[in-house]
């Protein structure tokens, strides 16, 4: 075999994460190898992470593509079989390197990447992963990933790796219920999503930029599980990279959303220096003794500890500055971020906590290692984003300030406690301005008297749900405490649901809207219920109703008309469904509380109802709510299609118009009762 090149390794500050017993290697370093014979076994005093690796565009893409990772290509250099590679196109030199299934194309350096692939015989058919393109996109979500040295512990029962946890669970949770909305809403999405995904090391990788939500993505994080972690978990730099991906996304009317998940508190802090100019978090390079295994820390005198917690406490406000600079780039309105500790308990994650509260569309959650609370957290997640794929474009809007979520506690616990605090916002006697409903035989709003009792609303700052659009809140009509001490709940329940932003918040009409749709869902409701008890006398189960909203207008000086209106309606008391959205997707049956038969139907079955009924000129979707065997179906929350020809009023965000109606089409098959009742044909 030929000489090989001089082959240059840089020696960077890394190592393993956990109790590794390797010795930390500072500065930076040159050596150079002539012999064969060393650079093919790899010195021991040489890390494999040293190994100079020069990255370039084209590689990287190839890398992500394949599921290849950095680390696999520096194996390859270290301790694979080279030969000469085909020349460039210009008949430049260039080396092959094999080392585990992989094959390494490098220039004639040895440094600067060329290409990658793998021959591993599981992955030899199938070629390389191929993704899909998006000219267009409306909802750019970021994943942001731990890959240090904790993350190939195998402490999470059922899986080899807590590497392999995440990512399994990600294509369960995350992608898979995107990739059925795909097939469900047959492409009628409204612009659509794309995924990126940066790798948290000690240094960030992106091995996905922008690709669409498909089985090419599915297959790019089955081979993410099969990874090992290595290394430092560094924050700054990943939230640096996530930064530069993002420019691009400022001057779109993009909705960015990121999943930033660790098992630990960053390690930024290791090598940065203190006031002192010593790395009072790195290894002493000159101790001989070791304590459990460790070599002591490097000391800058007396002052060592207040020098390390001023060190970690300036990582911690570069994390939530960086975040805070994201959320003013975009707006606000435009930038979610949900942190995610996925580790041990006991860890500390005070900085996952604050770069969450840093920004006010921010969620933190402390899951431990259990898979299940991250199935759930993602499954969160995949709620707000098919809520984004599957409304429509418009206008910006101003995201009020920061609303909290609050207490696990229940209803009756929440209410039973009502007076005026930070958690609670009362309006009683004059501030009551009236209560009224719409009535749509009159085609106007008319008030709706008190109970003799009833001296006032209540409603609770703190939320207890979110959508992409609104917030849920308790909600109480009061009345004076028998005793004379205070307000007790009065009448039943309700739930009041607050947009999320401003330009909507202190706007009658806004409020309106959804009072006069409950309405006219309530309309077609009426003659639908009439029809179906006609065909099957005595069956309850199969009506259908709107919950009946309220409005009560209040004085209220934090606004700045001096009044505000409270949208409330009744508590649905049930499982919570959601049976068909504004896309043309449908709800699994697999989790639909009503069981198989007719009326697992009706859904699907009143909207094509509405739409036959409407001379074909509209159609009601969207239908959520609650179901049981005496009621029938209570729905909330509708979304109504309406022709463009036939339009007379401003469209909607969630107005699909007549793509909707033609994405419901698509995935509508209909049933018998679709015929009994002579329901035209789309």
């Amino acid at each position: 075999m030929a000489m090989r090149p001089r082959v240059v390794f840089d020696i960077v500050e890394e190592d393993e994460e956990e109790d590794e017993d390797q010795t930390l290697v500072t500065g930076l370093q040159r050596l150079d190898l002539q012999s064969a014979a060393t650079a093919a076994t790899g010195s021991d005093l040489l890390p494999t992470e040293a190994v100079s690796l020069v990255s370039h565009t084209h590689g990287r893409q190839r890398r992500a593509q394949r599921g290849i990772e950095r680390y696999e290509l520096q194996q390859a250099v270290k301790y694979g079989r080279r030969e000469r590679a085909h020349p460039g196109r210009h008949g430049q030199e260039r080396w092959r390197y094999t080392y585990q299934g992989v094959v390494y194309i490098t220039d004639a350096t040895s440094r600067h990447e060329i290409t990658s692939w793998r021959i591993d015989e599981n992955t030899k058919a199938a070629g390389p992963i191929r993704f899909g393109e998006l000219a267009g996109f409306s909802c750019h979500v970021v994943l942001v990933v731990d890959h240090s040295g904790s993350m190939k512990k195998s402490d999470v029962p059922g899986y080899t790796s807590r590497t392999e946890a995440v990512y399994s669970t990600l294509r369960r949770e995350f992608l898979q219920p995107q990739l059925d909305l795909a097939k469900s809403a047959a492409g009628a999405t409204s612009g659509d999503a794309v995924v990126s995904l940066i790798e948290m090391s000690s240094y960030p990788i992106v091995l996905l930029n922008r690709v669409a939500v498909d089985e090419a993505l599915s297959l790019s994080l089955q081979h993410q599980q099969l990874k090992r972690g290595r290394s430092h978990g560094h924050y700054v730099p990943a939230l640096d990279e996530l930064d530069r991906m993002l420019q691009e996304d400022v001057r779109r009317q993009v909705q960015v959303i990121v999943f930033f998940l660790s098992d630990g508190s960053p390690s930024d802090h290791i090598h940065r220096t203190c006031r002192h100019s010593v790395a009072v978090w790195g290894e002493d390079p000159i101790a001989i003794r070791r304590f459990r295994g460790k070599t002591p820390l490097q000391s800058c005198g007396l002052d060592v500890r207040d020098c390390r917690a001023q060190i970690k406490r300036q990582v911690r406000e570069d994390c939530c500055s960086r975040v805070r600079v994201l959320g003013l780039k975009f707006g606000l309105d435009r930038f979610q971020l949900h942190t995610v500790a996925f580790g041990n308990p006991n860890d500390d994650y005070t900085v996952l906590q604050e770069m969450a509260n840093a920004v006010p569309r921010g969620s933190f959650q402390k899951l431990g290692l259990a898979v299940g609370r991250l199935g759930t957290a993602l499954s969160s997640l995949t709620s707000t984003l098919t809520t984004m794929r599957t409304t429509s474009g418009g206008t910006a809007l101003t995201l009020r300030g920061t609303r909290k979520r609050e207490s696990t506690a229940s209803f009756e616990e929440q209410i039973a406690h009502i007076k005026a605090s930070d958690d609670w916002d009362i309006y009683t006697g004059r501030k009551l301005l009236y209560k009224q409903r719409y009535d749509q035989a009159r085609g106007s709003f008319v008030d709706v008297p008190l109970a003799p009792d009833v001296v006032g609303v209540a409603i609770k700052n703190l939320f207890f749900a979110q959508g992409g659009e609104r917030t849920a809140h308790r909600c109480t009509e009061v009345a004076q405490a028998l005793d004379g001490t205070g307000l007790i709940a009065a009448g039943y329940p309700l739930v009041s649901k607050e947009t999320l932003f401003v330009e909507e918040l202190e706007n009658a009409k806004f409020h309106e809207r959804i009072a006069r749709e409950h309405a006219h869902g309530q309309k077609l409701a009426d003659v639908f219920n009439e029809r179906v008890q006609a065909l099957f006398p005595d069956r309850p189960e199969l009506t259908v109703n709107f919950a009946p909203v309220c409005i009560y207008k209040v004085v209220d000086w934090n606004y700045d008309a001096g009044v505000a209106w409270i949208l409330a309606e009744p508590r649905l008391d049930g499982k919570y469904f959601k049976w068909n959205n504004n896309a043309g997707g449908v709800g699994s049956r697999d989790k639909d509380p009503v069981p198989s038969g007719i009326e697992s139907t009706i859904p699907q079955v009143f909207s094509h109802f509405s739409w036959s009924v409407s001379d074909r000129k509209e159609l009601l979707c969207d239908l959520q709510g609650v179901w049981n065997s005496t009621d029938g179906f209570t729905f909330t929350d509708p979304c109504r299609h309406v022709q463009e020809v036939q339009r007379k009023r401003r469209k909607r965000r969630t107005d699909k118009g007549t793509s909707g109606i033609k994405a419901f089409f698509k995935t509508h098959e209909c049933t018998e009762l679709c015929k009994l009742l002579g329901l035209h044909q789309h």
